[in-house]
């Protein structure tokens, strides 16, 4: 425990103060001699009193700050735990006059953290700036499960760690880790959900919706799915979606459109009240 850093930290004006919260949890692992700390997740979550995704979250945010940077170095038992560099000589770099810390624009980023925020109502997905493609993804029709036309360069530039090897088989939370650690988005704009749900003619609302059930169902601890391992989730989340797994939408007969179920409609009013 440095508290030199802690000490530092406290005088920050960051936001949100979930963010901060996040940081002085950092602090309070870190060395002296040179900043670093190697908290665990798990550590993270119960010191903050944050889930994982908002902690993930929060450390995205912070490394856009400039505030904490990852070494490349790992411990803990497994050897996966990243090791964090507390940069203090950015406390006053980085801070405006009246000592707010601003978070850097990245264009990878959203609201979400790393995953995109899909905007409601709109069949055609918006194509912002990746660092994968700068073509829009198409709308080719409504109801078609065809399997989408990806470009070679789109699954090996997404993750190394999701080729399909049993070797790098990961659980979904080993892969949020990896797509964190990298800049990555979960679900970036190129990838084949993505280009899925524009063949399908899903709208943000739905894609939010099953977004939701699908990180739930495989991040926490008492789930099924929280200990399977896959090569390759972007292609695991397309199947999810083929088969609508979550029975959140459904098809008109007549038109072809998407249109949301009666669980769809729930689950968006339990979302909508959250």
């Amino acid at each position: 425990m440095s508290i030199e850093i802690i000490s530092k930290v406290l005088k920050l004006d960051v936001k949100p103060s979930s963010c901060k919260f996040v940081l002085v949890a950092l602090a309070n692992c870190a060395n002296d001699e040179d900043s670093t700390c190697y908290p665990s997740v798990k550590y993270l979550c119960e010191a903050t009193s944050q889930d994982r995704k908002t902690v993930l979250e929060n450390l995205k945010k912070l490394k856009n700050m400039g505030l904490i940077s990852d070494t490349g170095n790992r411990k803990g038992f497994t050897g996966q735990v990243i090791v964090y560099k507390i940069i203090t000589e950015n406390f006053t770099a980085n801070s405006a006059e009246n000592g707010t810390i601003k978070q850097s624009k990245n264009r990878n980023s959203t609201e979400n953290g790393t995953v995109p925020k899909f905007p409601p109502n709109s069949p055609v997905f918006p194509v912002k700036e990746s660092r994968f493609s700068h073509e829009t993804v198409p709308k080719t029709g409504h109801g078609n499960v065809n399997e989408p036309s990806l470009e070679p360069s789109i699954e090996t530039s997404v993750l190394k760690t999701t080729q399909k090897n049993k070797k790098t088989e990961k659980t979904f939370t080993e892969y949020e880790d990896d797509c964190l650690q990298n800049g990555v988005d979960l679900i970036p704009e190129s990838s084949e959900p993505m280009v899925l749900a524009g063949k399908l003619g899903l709208d943000g609302e739905m894609m939010e919706l099953f977004w939701d059930e699908f990180y739930a169902a495989h991040t926490a601890p008492a789930s099924k799915s929280f200990t399977k391992k896959q090569a390759c989730w972007l292609k695991t989340i397309s199947v999810y979606m083929r088969k609508n797994y979550f029975k959140i939408w459904d098809f008109d007969r007549a038109t072809g459109e998407a249109y949301l179920t009666s669980t769809g409609k729930s689950l968006a009013k339990i979302r909508s009240a959250a």
